[in-house]
């Protein structure tokens, strides 16, 4: 029996000092500027009812096996270890939960960000608060018990070529905002309009119980 609250590893994005060592950190994957946490996201993992642990550190050891789920919320993974920590994870069926732009991060680790093309929705006016359709039968659909949601969002994906193991999901005018892999991957390109809900965060936790 699980004794225990699920220990939730969260990945760091990167707190740079301005855009342009961001991008350059991004371009070369390296290390640069504050490794970074969303304040909010720990605390809906606490309200779920995990434990969240910050990912400080390329060596992985230690987080792979103390660690039942991941949650990822930018696309910088700070460290390079971070996405062999990510494939770990797929491979022993530990839950891993991408948030916005962490669904980016996801995407990276796995190696299929060359598929997509990733829109900022700004730039070519599209608005960022949009209503997404929820295919049936997929996480998002029994999380939220609807096929339809209002979500915040300032990215989206544009699929350029078909990934076999991914379902897309949370689609809105031809573009995706969700994915799924293998029942323990979820990505979702968006808040939901509700910043309060912490109803990815609970099937994360309840994931983790079971990983």
């Amino acid at each position: 029996m699980f004794k225990r609250k699920p220990i939730i590893g969260i990945i760091p994005g990167m707190l740079a000092k301005d855009v342009e060592e961001y991008n350059w950190a991004v371009q070369n994957n390296k290390p640069l500027g504050v490794p970074y946490f969303e304040d909010m996201e720990i605390n809906n993992v606490i309200k779920a009812g995990g434990i969240p642990i910050g990912i400080l550190s390329n060596d992985i050891t230690y987080y792979k096996d103390v660690c039942d789920g991941y949650l990822i919320t930018y696309e910088y993974l700070y460290y390079p270890s971070h996405k062999e920590l990510i494939r770990t994870a797929l491979k022993n069926s530990k839950p891993i939960l991408g948030i916005n732009m962490g669904t980016i991060g996801i995407i990276k680790a796995l190696n299929i960000d060359n598929n997509f093309t990733i829109i900022d929705r700004s730039s070519i006016n599209l608005p960022t608060s949009f209503n997404i359709k929820l295919e049936k039968d997929t996480i998002l659909a029994n999380i939220y018990k609807t096929d339809n949601i209002e979500v915040c969002s300032a990215y989206s994906l544009k699929l350029k070529k078909e990934v076999k193991e991914i379902k897309l999901n949370g689609v809105n005018a031809e573009l995706v905002n969700a994915l799924e892999y293998n029942k323990n991957i979820l990505g979702t390109l968006y808040h939901f309009k509700n910043i309060n809900d912490i109803s990815l965060h609970k099937w994360l936790i309840s994931k983790a119980k079971n990983s």
